[in-house]
């Protein structure tokens, strides 16, 4: 059994990681929680199973000795928190962004190459039952028709924290660039808001080859909605993320689900279908993917994003 520690008892610990950890219990040895507020790491540790609560994440790590690490850190502290981490050499499956901006993410990366460190980065739209299949599907079935058009948008209610763009925004922007690559040119504007509303952001992206992207962000226009488009020749995979995914090739579906509404948030958002894989990672039967190169573009991207909106 792999033996994990886990960082970080707030709100998202306790809704992905958490649950996915007490689904795989029976792969794991559910160690240690550590959180600055130790009544959380109690909860924590009573809500999912954990032995042992500490306040400190060195000294858990020092008596703990974990196989594993699962970093839930706010980003203010993330790059302290994992950067202290890395020299231990021990893996690490942490949350992005992978720091509060550009230049700590880029730290980041320098310390995890020098200590050539085992990093996954929690980027559960990956794993997500909606997406995943969609991405295996085009990694099989497309060849060299690489898709000419990537189409997303990410709409929200009630959103009006700073980090929005950079930090939420960030999920159709990995999975974005995990199909297409990074972007040679990028087009990023914004509509005029009233007083008491968000602008909606447009980004315009054009690839090498030629191929296109669009993505549209919008955190308060009174709806919960995620979605989806892959075009290419003679194929296009349509994914509503809360609800559907369904795949047409030659003029026909070739795949369709729908999401279990009866299913727990940590299997439909994907966690646990994430942790079992950082668990392959740590067992070597597989590569630690997404990584820090992958956090770093998220946030080249982010920052970018970030700074028109601040203009």
């Amino acid at each position: 059994m792999i033996k994990i520690a886990v960082i970080g008892a707030g709100r998202h610990s306790c809704l992905h990681h958490g649950p996915a950890c007490r689904a795989l219990k029976e792969r794991m040895d559910l160690a240690a929680v550590c959180d600055r507020n130790i009544d959380a790491a109690k909860a924590f540790s009573m809500n999912f199973g954990f032995r042992s609560v500490y306040a400190d994440y060195m000294e858990m790590i020092k008596k703990e000795k974990p196989d594993a690490v699962i970093a839930v850190t706010p980003e203010a502290v993330t790059r302290k928190i994992v950067g202290d981490i890395i020299p231990s050499g021990i893996p690490i499956l942490m949350e992005k962004p992978i720091g509060n901006n550009l230049k700590e993410a880029e730290e980041l990366c320098g310390i995890a190459e020098k200590s050539s460190s085992r990093i996954m980065v929690s980027f559960n739209r990956r794993f997500s039952p909606m997406i995943r299949p969609a991405l295996e599907w085009l990694g099989k079935n497309t060849g060299n028709s690489a898709p000419q058009m990537f189409r997303a948008s990410i709409q929200r209610h009630d959103r009006h924290d700073l980090n929005f763009l950079s930090a939420t925004a960030i999920h159709p922007l990995d999975i974005l660039v995990s199909v297409m690559g990074m972007p040679a040119r990028t087009n990023i504007v914004q509509s005029s808001s009233k007083p008491g509303t968000e602008p909606v952001t447009k980004v315009d992206m054009q690839f090498a080859n030629g191929s296109l992207a669009e993505l549209m962000i919008a955190p308060d226009c009174g709806i919960l909605s995620e979605a989806y488009e892959v075009i290419g020749g003679k194929y296009c995979a349509r994914i509503d993320y809360f609800n559907s995914m369904e795949i047409w090739h030659d003029g026909k579906i070739v795949s369709q689900i729908r999401i279990d509404p009866l299913a727990p948030v940590e299997i439909n958002e994907g966690a646990v279908a994430e942790m079992e894989y950082f668990l392959e990672c740590v067992e070597g039967k597989a590569p630690f993917s997404p990584g820090v190169i992958d956090g770093l573009n998220m946030a080249i991207l982010g920052e970018k994003i970030q700074n028109t909106n601040s203009r």
